[in-house]
């Protein structure tokens, strides 16, 4: 139930976020942002990919140990602990009309810091935008965030990140089908 709930969350907390007003929305190819990765998979990742790909790299989903046991349309899956130096990584999955519609990563390092630096300029990198777009960057506080959409308006496709020095917020959706999903 736990899991479940934290998926909700995660879900709401997406939607949240991509309806909330900028200034000046980045936009970018659909096909982009479908290509940017979270812990390897991809918007456009085949889900039992997906679920294969999180497992081979350490992520677990309690009792479920192969993609033919993921009988719901979510599914959250982690790895490590808050305590070790490597963090706890949580990522939500969500699944709708045969494939992801939201990759959602919380991933808590409070032992070691992130390069937040580096976490924006891969964004940036991966979607070329600017050093100095305001969009997109990190401040004098060593926290960072960037948001692309596939649209000014009503986007469907987006990818953001939230960076902070100790915690790190990735999300990837396909917004309409989620919506409908739910």
């Amino acid at each position: 139930m736990r899991h479940i709930t934290f998926l909700f969350f995660i879900i709401a907390w997406v939607l949240a976020a991509g309806a909330t007003a900028r200034a000046e929305e980045i936009v970018r190819d659909p096909a982009l942002i479908e290509t940017m990765p979270i812990q390897g998979v991809t918007l456009g990742t085949p889900l039992e990919d997906a679920f294969n790909h999180l497992y081979a790299h350490g992520y677990r989903a309690g009792d479920i140990a192969t993609y033919s046991e993921w009988l719901g349309s979510g599914l959250e899956l982690v790895r490590g602990d808050y305590s070790s130096p490597d963090g706890e990584s949580r990522i939500a999955l969500s699944r709708a009309n045969g494939h992801l519609v939201n990759i959602s990563e919380t991933f808590n390092r409070p032992r070691q810091k992130f390069d937040t630096h580096a976490e924006i300029q891969a964004i940036q990198d991966h979607f070329g935008i600017g050093p100095d777009d305001p969009n997109c960057r990190v401040n004098d506080h060593g926290t960072g965030a960037c948001r692309v959409a596939d649209a000014a308006e009503a986007a469907n496709l987006v990818f953001g990140v939230n960076a902070f020095p100790t915690m790190i917020l990735r999300y990837a959706s396909r917004n309409k089908e989620l919506k409908d999903a739910l």
